[in-house]
């Protein structure tokens, strides 16, 4: 058992690095500075996409309250409110 464990250890790390070294070659990254450009440009759309679609989401459950506070009050979310709708 311990060097079956061993053995898969071992080619989980070469994998992995073998993984990490092509990829590196598929994108075109040499240095730290590169990783930082391509990276850059790689998560950038998907950041921007993930904030499009959550934006939306967000302001429907942390609505103000009516009341002018600056303080988040989940009871006074249009979510909440259309719960009771659903349910009061």
């Amino acid at each position: 058992p311990g060097r079956a464990m061993a053995w898969g250890g071992t080619l989980a790390i070469w994998g992995t690095a073998a993984l990490a070294v092509g990829t590196c070659k598929v994108l075109g990254i040499k240095t730290m500075d590169d990783l930082k450009r391509v990276m850059n440009a790689q998560l950038s759309p998907l950041g921007d996409a993930i904030r499009d679609r959550m934006t939306p989401f967000k302001s429907y459950i942390t609505e103000a309250p009516l009341d002018g506070s600056p303080k988040v009050n989940t009871k006074d979310s249009r979510f909440a409110k259309g719960v009771k709708d659903i349910f009061a």
